[in-house]
């Protein structure tokens, strides 16, 4: 609406989301088990990230589930306060900071876990969920504004109250339904939609069409 009332063309908006790197696309996916089940997030410690959600809601579900596992990649200045929250929880020996690592090992990360879980408040378009299903993993995020329009429902869970109830439910869900959640379908749906030739092939043809008219 912000575009048509701006500039004045009898022309339809379109958008284009942004791609995932072929390096994701390529990497074959690796089979885990859920016996140690393994949550990685990946997001700047920042207060809009709600990383402490995640870590308390994770505190729920790890009580349950002793075994599993919380990683998270990114540095920011949430650091020391993120850390307070693990001491007081006693979950050093289940929640694992990695600091900022280079993206070849974050592609280990990911096709090591058992899914991806994300809670920033706002987000315009989350390149790191596309990077999440092109190695087959299932997502829960909060609802960012862009998620509940990125990650179908075969894919993971949109979480819509920012409550370590809701987000701890979603949690406990994705574990128990974890293998109805195909990684090879999760994977061709990223492919056919965000990867560099999808996004690429769709550019030149719009790019075609204008220029025809």
């Amino acid at each position: 609406k912000y575009l048509d009332s701006e500039i004045k063309i009898n022309k339809k908006w379109d958008f284009h989301h942004n791609l995932v790197n072929d390096n994701f696309i390529n990497t074959k996916l690796k089979s885990v088990d859920k016996s140690n089940f393994t949550f990685l997030c990946v997001s700047r410690l920042h207060k809009i990230k709600n990383v402490d959600l995640i870590i308390k809601s994770f505190e729920i579900f790890n009580k349950k589930y002793p075994n599993s596992k919380l990683k998270i990649i990114g540095i920011g200045s949430e650091f020391k306060n993120l850390n307070k929250i693990i001491d007081k929880n006693n979950l050093k020996n289940n929640v694992f900071f990695l600091g900022e690592i280079s993206r070849s090992n974050i592609i280990k990360e990911f096709n090591s876990c058992n899914a991806f879980v994300y809670a920033s408040s706002f987000e315009t378009f989350g390149v790191i969920f596309v990077e999440s299903m092109a190695l087959g993993r299932p997502i829960i995020s909060l609802n960012c504004g862009s998620s509940n329009e990125i990650i179908p429902d075969f894919c993971g869970i949109v979480v819509n109250k920012k409550t370590t109830y809701d987000f701890s439910n979603a949690m406990f869900k994705l574990y128990q339904d974890y293998y109805s959640y195909d990684p090879v379908k999760i994977k061709k749906y990223c492919n056919s939609k965000f990867s560099e030739k999808f996004i690429s092939l769709k550019m030149i043809n719009n790019y075609r069409q204008i220029l025809s008219n």
